[in-house]
């Protein structure tokens, strides 16, 4: 049998049957060896396999495995038979192993990458589902899903013709000073009128009860006054208010982005209640990558501001990329035994959103090696 098994393996050579020697590779490779060779069951030797440069596999050379073997045969006592020629056949054999043991040897590397790996996926940095406050008839929509808009730009409008022409009424209102200067006037007369009872008290034409009830109406008067002062404050409020809500029937974009997605159009009726808004904006420069099913222990060996290695797993033709990390969710999932990483992606040529990455991870977080381990404390301080 022939076992491959680690870095570098030794190949062992054994056989109880004196008409076929067998070869059996880890990954289930059977190379059956017709060659008269007679081996004692007790007798075992080793051929051991060289490592190359890169970390590939490969069998030790023909001429050296025909050597190595023939002086095995050579050396052993236990013979019954005569010994055998080493035919080309063997040798073919000998090929043959090597690309087993190249094969094999590939699946461990793929594994190791999948260590080093974790998959990954991309999010807008920002995503503001839009609405509007109250309940109204959709005038206009000024854009499309997929247009990239500016800060402040118009996206949509609702009818508000009943509400500009509610919100000129109370402008008049709010303006008006009409009912202020009554009352102030009011309040000039009920002087006049106070005086004048005085000086007939002097005279003894008028009685005490009568200045008394004229002074009374002198401080009504001025409280009147006061009151239609706050009246007018009031009405400006009113004025303010409704100025909002008209300017809130027009909906604005609060950021540079793009139209994710429009929840209603020209002509419909518009429901407050509607969770995922009228219209979604995204900002997609930078991405948030999210990483949700890294194992615990190597999440918490990452820190915040750390760059990590990052590509899409579709568009490989674009390389690494570097990402850094910006959170860590409080919260682990203890199902699963992961937590949420969050890494932050410049996207200049502005790349949609929703895509499937690959994260690389240092190499000692993603072997877990205490190496890994120190380069993390190393780099928090």
């Amino acid at each position: 049998m022939v076992s491959v098994a680690g870095r570098r393996s030794r190949l062992r050579v054994l056989t109880t049957d004196p008409e076929c020697l067998s070869v059996l590779v880890d990954g289930g490779v059977f190379i059956p060896v017709r060659e008269r060779v007679c081996l004692d069951p007790a007798t075992v030797r080793w051929v051991y396999l060289s490592t190359l440069g890169g970390g590939w596999w490969t069998g030790c050379s023909a001429v050296k495995f025909r050597s190595v073997l023939k002086r095995s045969f050579e050396n052993s006592t236990r013979f019954s038979m005569k010994k055998p020629a080493l035919s080309s056949s063997l040798l073919r054999h000998v090929v043959v192993l090597s690309i087993a043991s190249f094969l094999t040897s590939s699946v461990s590397l793929a594994q190791e990458k999948s260590l080093s790996t974790v998959p990954a996926i991309s999010r807008p940095s920002k995503e503001l589902k839009l609405a509007f406050p109250g309940l109204g008839i959709i005038k206009d929509v000024s854009v499309k899903e997929g247009d990239e808009v500016k800060k402040d730009q118009l996206l949509m409008s609702a009818d508000d013709r009943m509400d500009v022409k509610a919100l000129e009424a109370l402008r008049i209102d709010a303006q008006s000073t009409v009912n202020y200067e009554a009352a102030v006037a009011e309040g000039q007369n009920k002087g006049v009128e106070l005086r004048r009872l005085e000086k007939m008290k002097a005279n003894e034409v008028a009685s005490d009860l009568e200045v008394e009830r004229a002074k009374l109406e002198v401080v009504i008067a001025g409280l009147k006054t006061r009151q239609a002062k706050q009246e007018q404050e009031q009405k400006k409020l009113e004025y303010e208010r409704q100025a909002v809500k008209v300017e809130l029937m027009k909906l604005t974009s609060p950021i540079d982005g793009v139209v994710a997605r429009l929840n209603i159009k020209q002509g419909e009726a518009v429901d407050p209640q509607n969770r995922e808004g009228a219209i979604v904006v995204v900002l997609n420069d930078p991405l948030w990558i999210e990483v949700r099913d890294l194992p615990t222990r190597q999440a918490t060996r990452l820190k915040l501001g750390q760059i990590l290695k990052v590509r899409y797993t579709d568009a490989t033709e674009q390389g690494w990329q570097d990402a850094k990390v910006i959170f860590f969710s409080p919260v682990a999932d203890a199902a699963s035994d992961t937590l949420l990483v969050r890494l932050e992606l410049p996207n200049p040529s502005h790349t949609s959103a929703g895509l499937h990455l690959e994260v690389m991870l240092p190499e000692g977080i993603a072997t877990g090696t205490n190496e890994g381990r120190g380069q993390t404390a190393a780099g928090t301080n």
